[in-house]
């Protein structure tokens, strides 16, 4: 049995459920949690000791969104604070800033290296977590910092786009922190590979920098990326430039799929592109597919290629991709141990498909749910009801529905999210870390469960809160 501390309809609620271990890996010095509300009682809430079951009370304010790094949450309260818990190099700690920074708050932006950005109301940014990894960003003026309307980042870094269309960045140098050798004017949106980022200026031509080897250097593509630009696509370590007329560009590091000059002739009249770690999948507009990358991860689609038609979405996860075809029926190539080798008789009627890294999950258009990867991380539903789910959220190795009703089911690996006894019901979204999920439900409450080292365990916020009461 594992003792989980849950938010139930606003109020922390210590209760034992039968769910294997999960939640009770690791050692609670871990893990961090702060809370930038005021020090009065009428916000921070208030503590009641007195209930028969000897569960801690607290009332807390309401939350409209959250966000997370690899294994910490930031949660966005109605009033504009923040209250963050998980692991407190990664973010779940913002006990480094002052609570009257992160007030008047109206949106959270995160990395996988563990950082946060809060951006404000009147424009400015709010950084913690990781140092390295930008979650210091004393390096750039405060003054610079401000105007900002959208941030963007990679595994180590940050890049803030403001209203003028330029852009400051701040993290690790090598990483893109440092963006003082190009011209970042005129910007329209940023895009990132684990280590560089690229940006569309607003005459469709494209800026790279950050690691060499993640893409940053696009000198051998300069002149194609100089104009006509629409969208880029990315995965670990390289990109891909979708022009106006349909046309591919690729660069980045050689084992991710940066070289796609076997496949050229065939990259014309692509609408979309996909990808895995290493490899990519390019839907046309005719619902054919072209492949390229790492063979053992999508590149290589030959074994399926007289089945990829009429194709109109292509999903993926960290190995295998899944084209889900006009008449519902699927198509799967890549990674075996990871869904790319499925016999797909069952799966006709298919509306959407969502995977976590090691498998995929499939609605189909009566609301049960296919699931087919990785056994023990999440390929495996068989012992879970999943009939009238509406929608379908994962951590690395779990997977969590959402059912027509507001009840959730949970499967996968135990210990990162796979299991979850609590009273699961009303409940609007799921946001989660790679090993910890976070339930908000219609009230504005939230309900945690998963690894404590991923943000699995919560009850470090009321605590934080009781301090402050």
């Amino acid at each position: 049995m594992t003792l989980k501390r849950v938010l139930v309809a606003g109020v922390l609620v210590s209760s034992l459920f039968g769910c294997g271990s999960s939640g009770s890996s690791g050692s609670s010095g871990s893990s961090g949690t702060s809370d930038s509300s005021s020090s009065s009682s009428s916000s921070s809430g208030t503590s009641d000791s007195s209930s028969s079951s000897g569960a801690e009370v607290v009332t807390l304010t309401q939350v409209i969104d959250i966000s997370s790094t690899g294994s910490a949450f930031a949660a966005l309260r109605s009033d504009g604070s923040v209250v963050t818990w998980g692991s407190s190099e990664s973010g779940g700690d913002s006990s480094s800033v002052d609570a009257s920074e992160l007030t008047n708050v109206k949106s959270i932006f995160s990395s996988q290296g563990g950082v946060f950005a809060a951006l404000k109301n009147d424009g400015r940014v709010v950084t913690w977590g990781h140092d390295r990894a930008g979650g210091d960003s004393s390096s750039v003026d405060a003054d610079e910092l401000t105007n900002v309307k959208s941030i963007f980042s990679n595994y180590w870094a940050f890049a803030a786009l403001k209203n003028d269309g330029s852009v400051v960045t701040w993290g690790h140098d090598m990483a893109g922190g440092d963006s003082s050798y190009v011209d970042l004017t005129n910007v329209k949106s940023i895009f990132s590979t684990g280590l560089a980022f690229a940006a569309l200026k607003n005459n469709g031509s494209v800026v790279t920098w950050g690691d060499d080897n993640a893409g940053s250097n696009s000198s051998s593509v300069a002149d194609e990326l100089s104009a006509g630009v629409k969208s880029i696509f990315f995965n670990g370590a390289a990109f891909a430039a979708l022009k106006d007329d349909g046309s591919v560009v690729t660069w980045g590091h050689k084992d991710f799929g940066s070289n796609s000059e076997e496949v050229k002739a065939k990259l014309t009249n692509v609408k979309s592109i996909s990808s895995t770690d290493r490899a990519f999948a390019a839907l046309r507009k005719d619902g054919s597919v072209v492949t390229w990358g790492e063979r053992s991860q999508g590149g290589n689609s030959t074994s399926v290629a007289n089945k990829l038609k009429d194709v109109q979405f292509i999903f993926s996860n960290e190995s295998a991709f899944a084209a889900l075809r006009k008449d519902g029926s699927v198509v799967t190539w890549g990674d075996k141990e990871s869904g790319g080798d499925l016999d797909a008789d069952e799966l006709t009627n298919v509306k959407s498909i969502f995977s976590n890294d090691w498998a995929f999950a499939a609605i189909k258009e009566d609301g049960t749910v296919v699931t087919w990867g990785n056994d023990e991380r999440g390929g495996n539903s068989s012992s879970v009801d999943l009939t009238n789910v509406k929608s379908i959220f994962s951590t690395g190795r779990a997977f969590a529905a959402i059912k027509e009703d507001g009840s959730v089911v949970a499967w996968g690996d135990d210990e990162r999210g796979g299991c979850s006894d609590a009273p699961l019901t009303n409940v609007k979204s799921i946001f989660s870390t790679q090993g910890a999920f976070a339930a908000l439900k219609n009230d504005g409450s939230v309900v945690t469960w998963g690894d404590q080292d991923f943000g699995g365990d919560s009850s470090g916020v009321i605590e934080a809160l009781n301090s402050k009461s």
